[in-house]
């Protein structure tokens, strides 16, 4: 009853083109792991996951909230018709330039240091400016694909997504260490971009979906100011979210060895191969439910996520029985079989995908609901409770365990703000009717 609901909505299309899409990326990652696990070996395997989360992390330094800012601000600009869309992709480009020239020059500057911090060494001080680069294209390519969404662009989304993680996986191809895959990795990322914002003008001549992406270079103070002030407060959310899975990697790496880190970095792989099911079907409603609240028509998108709820649910345990019973042959087909010796910590972390989908669906629509950054203190109280059991945790077992605590925070938080911002919005909208 409630799937074919979903089959009659419009929206029902985005889905099954954005899940889709995410079956090939989670097909390719497969690939490029297997690639990098075989090239690589257990230990630098370790090393590769730390220097390429590292720049997860920094890119979203970099990105300043406008993976959040800039799909909702362009979608209610063209439901408001206010044509201030072409601003806000302007001015986010414009963030983005000058953050990557400072991170860059923080990275020349104070490269042995971020070594010892992120590596526990300076030996890995050749990595720092690498990581940066990759930060800088990682960057670029999540600002495309996120106006893309804000314009209602599903298709120019899903394919340049598709097109952008085939060329990379040139970069492990024709190198054989973590350096130059680092590297290559984000040199790529950046030429695509540079690629897909004049594919971006030429297409706006001729398709009018595009013009509210094309660049404008006069009178942004306004826009930029409007998406700093929404972005800034999210950004230690969004650093926190992706740290969840680079700490516990340095702390392995500092008090165990490069071994262990390898090991429980396959672990995590494997979970986050499930994460992109559930992820980036939930970037669809950060610009749906924004346009909504502004159309006056929420009622509808409400609906709609309680009918996801059930959608997610079902999938996560699927995927969770999925992963359990066979968790050694998938780190064999993924990595290779020297990686089976971390089934046992791929299990504990499976588990986190029950409470983590339902985060994962739920922080788009509160943070196009509010500008409150809920999520932000979310996810700062649970990587407060990762980081307390992490730090208590006598092995590798009890570490992976933290996922699990920490996660059933967010999922229970999250559920717990939703209910009480939709009621607020619901009758909000009763008293206009």
């Amino acid at each position: 009853m409630i799937i074919e609901k979903l089959k009659k909505s419009a929206f029902f299309k985005d889905v099954i083109l954005t899940f889709s899409t995410q079956v090939a990326v989670m097909l390719s990652g497969f690939l490029m792991n297997k690639i990098l696990a075989n090239k690589l070996g257990v230990s630098e395997f370790g090393i590769f996951n730390i220097a390429k989360r590292s720049g997860t992390v920094a890119s979203f330094v970099i990105l300043m909230g406008l993976g959040i800012s800039i799909p909702r601000y362009i979608s209610m600009s063209i439901t408001k018709k206010d044509g201030k869309g072409q601003k806000y992709y302007s001015s986010g480009i414009f963030i983005i330039l000058l953050n990557s020239i400072v991170l860059f020059l923080v990275s020349l500057i104070f490269s042995s240091f971020i070594s010892k911090i992120l590596f526990g060494s300076v030996a890995y001080e050749g990595l720092t400016v690498p990581m940066v680069i990759f930060a800088i294209g990682l960057t670029s390519t999540s600002f495309l694909y996120s106006a893309f969404r804000g314009a209602n662009l599903y298709l120019s989304f899903s394919f340049s997504q598709v097109i952008g993680q085939f060329l990379i996986m040139i970069s492990l191809v024709i190198n054989r260490n973590v350096e130059t895959i680092i590297t290559l990795w984000g040199m790529i990322s950046i030429c695509f971009s540079i690629l897909l914002i004049i594919f971006i003008q030429l297409r706006s001549k001729t398709n009018f979906a595009y013009k509210n992406l094309v660049l404008k270079t006069k009178s942004l103070n306004s826009e930029m100011k409007e998406l700093l002030v929404y972005g800034f407060p999210r950004i230690i959310g969004e650093i926190v979210q992706f740290s969840y899975y680079l700490i516990p990697l340095i702390v392995i790496n500092t008090r165990f060895n490069s071994i262990q880190t390898g090991l429980f970095s396959a672990s995590t792989g494997i979970l986050q191969m499930f994460l992109p099911f559930f992820s980036y079907l939930g970037l669809i409603l950060l610009p749906y439910v924004s346009s909504s609240v502004v159309g006056h028509n929420f009622n509808k998108v409400s609906r709609r996520i309680n009918q996801l709820v059930f959608v997610y649910l079902t999938v996560s345990v699927m995927a969770i029985l999925f992963g359990y019973f066979f968790a050694n042959f998938l780190l064999s087909l993924l990595y290779s079989r020297e990686f089976i010796s971390g089934a046992a910590i791929a299990k504990i972390l499976l588990l986190t995908l029950v409470p983590r989908s339902i985060f994962l669906l739920l922080r788009n629509p509160i943070d196009a609901i509010s500008k409150v950054p809920y999520n932000t203190f979310l996810l700062s109280i649970s990587m407060i409770i990762l980081l307390f059991s992490i730090l208590v945790s006598p092995n590798v077992s009890t570490i992976a365990w933290s996922f699990v605590s920490s996660d059933v925070f967010l999922a229970v938080g999250s559920t717990f703000i939703w209910n009480i911002l939709k009621k607020r919005v619901e009758a909000q909208s009763n008293e206009k009717d």
